[in-house]
């Protein structure tokens, strides 16, 4: 029988007293998690309304909050490194050079790394970026590369 610590009172409890959610073992124990449910459906409205209201009086820093957790955790950088990568392209992609500021919100900056390492190689436009997820099977870009070839044959012999 194993030995977990709940994550809530931080005792060391054995397996039989924690359960599962979605599929996954709760880090906190079963009498912990029956408190927390009993006290936020004793406390769920207000306590929501509350929430929201601070939200929608925080958005603009509950993003920044949120892309640097995610920058963070994805990628291990913080958003001063980032800026630092940045400032070293010339705030241009890596591959088409295009200046981050002129491209539209859907092609926006993008960090690129290896799927294989988890390490950071650059920063790239999205569509470079995208490209370079069906690149990295060098299989894939070879395959394309004849697809392209003999599509081009094939058209230029109808004309």
């Amino acid at each position: 029988m194993n030995i977990i610590k709940c994550c809530v009172c931080k005792k060391d409890k054995p397996e039989t007293e924690f359960s599962f959610f979605h599929g996954r073992r709760n880090r906190s124990c079963q009498v912990c998690r029956s408190y927390h449910n009993a006290f936020y459906k004793d406390n769920s409205g207000g306590y929501r309304d509350k929430r929201k209201q601070y939200y929608e009086g925080h958005k603009t820093e509950h993003r920044k909050r949120m892309y640097r957790n995610h920058i963070k955790r994805k990628y291990d950088l913080t958003i001063e490194q980032l800026n630092q990568m940045v400032l070293a392209q010339n705030n241009k992609c890596a591959i088409c050079e295009r200046n981050f500021n002129m491209l539209p919100k859907w092609n926006s900056l993008c960090v690129d790394h290896s799927h294989k390492t988890g390490k950071v190689r650059g920063l790239l436009c999205r569509k470079c970026n995208l490209m370079l997820v069906y690149i990295e099977d060098l299989n894939l870009w070879e395959k394309a590369q004849k697809y392209l070839v003999i599509k081009d044959q094939t058209i230029s012999s109808l004309i």
